[in-house]
């Protein structure tokens, strides 16, 4: 077959440049699926979560902020709360239960402006990435999500297992 006639030429490149409308199209549904994707389940959902309870991870309330208690009464009687005005706290274990999809009040509220969480982790990990989850303002009772946080640091520790020194009884080296 002679491709070299103008006909031949014309219908190939044709074919060419409706293939490449076609790879265009394609790659838009393709971009456009990936941002509902993101949207559905976002990339922290998708990721390893090594900071599971069910996978040995603790929280060490000793270097952790106070959950928020309600000061508001409910129904009392007698001095005697019969019907509180809010549930009771949730302990800052939801947070590395891995309770999916997130709902309004299953959070752990701690008090103040400013709190902090610690998270032991059963063994060392390489982190590469770290998220923060909230309710979105389509679930939230308010349509707001005001209290949510909008700042948090990481800090890291590590704990190296020290060994004594023969050389020099008083010394400890860390490794």
């Amino acid at each position: 077959m002679d491709f070299s006639t103008p006909f031949m030429s014309e219908y190939l490149m044709n074919g060419h440049e409706q293939v490449e409308r076609q790879v265009q199209e394609l790659q838009r549904e393709l971009m456009d699926l990936r941002k509902r994707i993101d949207f559905l389940l976002p990339v922290g959902d998708r990721m390893p979560n090594f900071a599971l309870e069910e996978l040995g991870a603790e929280i060490v309330k000793e270097q952790s902020s106070a959950s928020y208690l309600s000061e508001q009464a409910g129904l009392k009687l007698l001095g005697l709360t019969l019907i509180p005005a809010k549930p009771p706290c949730v302990s800052p274990r939801v947070v590395i239960q891995g309770r999916a999809p997130m709902v309004p009040g299953a959070c752990w509220s701690f008090a103040g402006s400013q709190g902090h969480l610690t998270i032991k982790l059963p063994y060392s990990i390489a982190i590469s990435h770290v998220t923060l989850g909230q309710i979105s303002k389509m679930v939230s009772p308010s349509g707001k999500v005001s209290s949510a946080p909008r700042m948090f640091s990481v800090f890291v520790s590590h704990r190296f297992p020290l060994h004594h020194c023969s050389t020099v009884a008083f010394y400890i080296c860390v490794y």
